[in-house]
């Protein structure tokens, strides 16, 4: 990933917080033709230094093993020149971070269990729904492949108008007037940034 020194996090902690607030990743992998990509949810345990999440069996990539990458996104949104105080030009603001690893697969069936009991848990509000509630658990379990990836290192980028210290603050003012959710969440994080 391209980081000019103004946008590099380097800050594991603000690193991780961004994984754990957007789980929703998306899977990198070798493949024969070419790279092989997945959209899905990965639990990061800061613990282990590792990111946990499954396949369906029928999806192609779930024979992927080995070097990985995984980038989780944060906030963005895009920004006008209209909004600087100084002559520019258009562009996007945006947090992400890659975190590059090796994937390998859990075979052991309660490993995997418990993976998925994790989860659940971490998304399913107040416990209202538990993988006990499942028709046929066991099937279930049979069609998915549980995976950790170990990490070996991770890369952020928070391209958040720091080149632009002047036209930071009225960027800063329109995205937080903005009727757009993700908008006012950028300049949130904007105003999180040193």
């Amino acid at each position: 990933m391209y980081i000019p020194h103004s946008f590099a996090a380097t800050d594991e902690s603000r690193l991780f917080a961004l994984m754990r607030d957007n789980p929703f990743a998306t899977l990198v992998s070798p493949g024969q033709a070419g790279p092989q990509i997945a959209h899905l949810p990965l639990l990061f345990d800061a613990d282990r230094r590792v990111l946990c999440g499954h396949f369906a069996a029928a999806n192609p990539q779930s024979g992927a093993e080995g070097a990985v990458v995984a980038v989780f996104h944060g906030p963005h949104a895009y920004v006008s020149p209209s909004w600087y105080v100084n002559p520019g030009v258009p562009t996007w603001n945006y947090a992400t971070v890659h975190v590059h690893g090796q994937l390998r697969h859990i075979a052991d069936a309660d490993a995997k269990l418990a993976q998925m009991r994790e989860l659940v848990a971490a998304f399913e509000p107040d416990g209202a729904w538990t993988l006990d509630q499942a028709p046929n658990l066991a099937h279930m379990l049979e069609h998915i492949l549980t995976f950790e990836i170990a990490i070996e290192t991770i890369e952020g980028k928070f391209k958040m108008s720091q080149n632009r210290p002047a036209d930071r603050p009225g960027v800063i003012e329109a995205l937080a007037a903005s009727p757009y959710p993700e908008d006012r969440r950028t300049a949130a994080f904007m105003l999180e940034q040193p």
